[in-house]
Parts: C-alpha cells; sequence; structure tokens
C-alpha cells in the first residue's frame, strides 16, 4: 500500500526546502495541496505527495516559460 499523505519532517528527509513547505502552508493553494490536524498553527501538517508533486511541476513549467520568452 502507498503512503499518500507525509508531514513536514518525512518531506524535508526526502530533500523538499523546509522554507518552501513553510510558505506552502500560507499560500491559497494548501486547502488543496495538504491539512491540518486541528485549527491551532502548531498542529501537525501534512502533505498529499502526488498533489504536491504536480502543483511544484506546474510551478517549474511556468517558470520555465517566463525563462525561454
Amino acid at each position: 500500500m502507498k503512503k499518500e499523505v507525509y508531514s513536514i519532517a518525512e518531506l524535508v528527509e526526502m530533500g523538499y526546502p523546509k522554507n518552501m513547505l513553510k510558505n506552502l502552508i500560507h499560500s491559497d493553494n494548501f486547502s488543496s495541496l495538504g491539512f491540518r490536524l486541528a485549527a491551532s498553527r502548531n498542529s501537525k501538517t501534512f502533505f498529499y505527495k502526488d498533489k504536491l508533486d504536480r502543483f511544484l511541476e506546474h510551478q517549474m513549467d511556468e517558470q520555465q516559460g517566463v525563462i525561454a520568452c
């Protein structure tokens, strides 16, 4: 069975930048990328890894398009 959600600590261990993940928590896109276990700002936060990867890939594609122009 494949794991679908990962904590920030797990993602950082996989090589994702911690600051980027923390910034995403406060972005308008977060509700589609992950969730918090409670409303508290110190509650455990999880990301859907597949959705996160697709989002980051899309961001990189957009940046490449801007650079290429």
